[in-house]
């Protein structure tokens, strides 16, 4: 198994420097057929919404749509498939950002009795509570 960094994992989504493109699909060629044989990390999976997002001005429902292609696709493997399945499904159905829900899922299963925020956004999933300032 070989790791990708937020790099190369961009480049053969956008295709916006053709020789990095080529060159990330050439490593990929011989090994289309192994499964699990692409490690991408939760940190490279947020830092390439971050990069899609900001860079690129893609939106929710294209980002969700990312991730959802990532883990269609047999030669790549995660950290923890389910917990990436379930922070994709209520980033899709909320408002927070990707990483926070990845965060909360995470923590919910990692046995975490909830996740505190200052994010409202967040706090609106199961699991997580609005931590109050007082001022």
């Amino acid at each position: 198994m070989i790791g990708f960094d937020t790099n190369v994992l961009v480049r053969l989504l956008v295709n916006d420097d053709t020789a990095q493109a080529q060159a990330v699909r050439e490593l990929l060629e011989p090994i289309n057929d192994t499964p699990e044989a692409v490690l991408l990390s939760d940190l490279v999976i947020v830092e390439t919404l971050w990069v899609l997002k900001g860079r690129y001005g893609q939106d929710r429902a294209a980002l969700a749509g990312v991730v959802d292609l990532l883990l269609s696709v047999k030669t790549f493997a995660f950290e923890d498939r389910p917990t990436l399945e379930q922070a994709v499904t209520a980033f899709r159905s909320g408002k927070a950002g990707f990483a926070d829900c990845l965060i909360a899922v995470r923590n919910r299963r990692l046995g975490c009795e909830h996740t505190v925020s200052f994010d409202k956004a967040l706090a609106r999933q199961p699991g997580v509570r609005l931590l109050a300032a007082s001022r």
